[in-house]
């Protein structure tokens, strides 16, 4: 599996434990399987701005980026997506699903933050349910908007 960015410098974040490596993948063809059931189970919440064909594409074309968490076999995927607005440049996580999440995914974000930086980026954004205000306000994220649909 190819990573993004030094190979050294992202295969180094294991958990304390030793039970999970997380790192970026760049041969999405090798992984799409495996990753597949991850990246699906949070769409069912997207209101449909996304399907896995479309995250698929935006991956080999290079739009979002594919992080996972494994050990014996992958445990979790993470699809991130650059976003350019007029004053700054963040990194938005578009899906995140997988197993054990509480056991990696301090070590996930703390990749991400390292990796978004050699992209110049200034922060990193979620969308989500609002489950992840729990989870993600422990890590650092502050909640700063609400987002409301009306289908037309």
């Amino acid at each position: 599996m190819q990573v993004m960015g030094s190979p050294t410098e992202y295969l180094s974040i294991l958990l304390q434990d030793k039970k999970y490596l997380i790192t970026g993948v760049t041969e999405i063809d090798k992984v799409w399987e495996q990753v597949l059931p991850f990246i699906e189970a949070p769409l069912t919440y997207n209101n449909g701005e996304f399907e896995a064909e479309d995250i698929y594409k935006a991956l080999i074309e290079k739009k979002m980026q594919l992080w996972v968490a494994f050990n014996d076999r992958i445990r979790a995927a993470m699809v991130t997506e650059v976003v350019n607005y007029p004053r700054k440049k963040i990194v938005r996580i578009v899906t995140l699903g997988g197993e054990n999440m509480m056991g990696w995914i301090d070590d996930g974000v703390n990749l991400l933050k390292r990796w978004a930086k050699t992209q110049g980026a200034t922060g990193l954004e979620v969308i989500g349910r609002k489950g992840w205000i729990r989870t993600l306000d422990k890590l650092g994220f502050i909640h700063t908007h609400v987002v409301l649909k009306k289908e037309i």
